[in-house]
């Protein structure tokens, strides 16, 4: 092999490598502003929030997810607040375990 087949394959590495570590930011960054849940508020119980599924089929039992929410809970979308949230509003929600509970850290409303 001459010098020059070699600078081609060393720069053909380093652009393969390039691309790989440009797919690994870009599926990390998707992952950390993706949505924990998805869903339509069923009820809200003091500082319980609990969501179904948007769409759902009458012949399965769904085990519906209960989420912890309190003031530093980030609410997004047009100034909403905590007391703004209402049953079958559609929301995404960011959790986090705190306390061995599933703790939304924001919620994101949909449509009102």
């Amino acid at each position: 092999m001459n010098n020059h087949i070699k600078k081609e394959i060393t720069l053909l590495l380093i652009l393969l490598g390039s691309i790989l570590a440009l797919f690994i930011i870009g599926f990390t960054l998707y992952s950390l502003i993706k949505p924990d849940y998805h869903g339509v508020i069923r009820s809200i119980d003091g500082t319980k929030l609990t969501v179904s599924p948007i769409k759902m089929d009458p012949e399965v039992d769904y085990i519906f997810p209960e989420f912890h929410f309190n003031q530093d809970t980030n609410i997004v979308e047009n100034g909403h607040k905590l007391s703004e949230l209402a049953n079958n509003q559609e929301v995404k929600i960011w959790v986090e375990m705190k306390n061995e509970k599933e703790v939304a850290t924001k919620i994101k409303i949909i449509n009102k």
